[in-house]
């Protein structure tokens, strides 16, 4: 087992994050503050202390996609646009027949 802490500045002493095991290989840890993180790991043989200088990432906004139209909207807007064109065709340029 290892006991992990982080040295909180604000209240100057070492806070426990808990213990976790050797073959774990790993530790989940949510940054707390901006800047240097020192973390103590204690074991039975003795402690060992590490350094870590990060930033907490502000979440990015969500970008807004726009809707592409699909097939069937083409196929609609096309046979609208037609009809319109064939409108104005009749009405302005056909010759009457009288």
């Amino acid at each position: 087992m290892v006991q992990i802490a982080v040295f909180d500045p604000d209240e100057a002493y070492w806070k426990s994050l808990g213990a976790v095991n050797m073959t774990d290989e790993k530790f989940t840890y949510k940054m707390q503050w901006n800047g240097e993180q020192n973390f103590m790991l204690t074991n039975g043989c003795g402690e060992v202390r590490y350094k870590a200088d990060a930033a907490i990432k502000e979440p990015e906004p969500e970008k807004i996609v726009p809707t592409r139209v699909g097939p069937a909207e083409n196929i609609l807007y096309v046979a609208i646009a037609a009809i319109i064109l064939y409108g104005a065709y009749v009405l302005f340029f056909r010759k009457s027949e009288n």
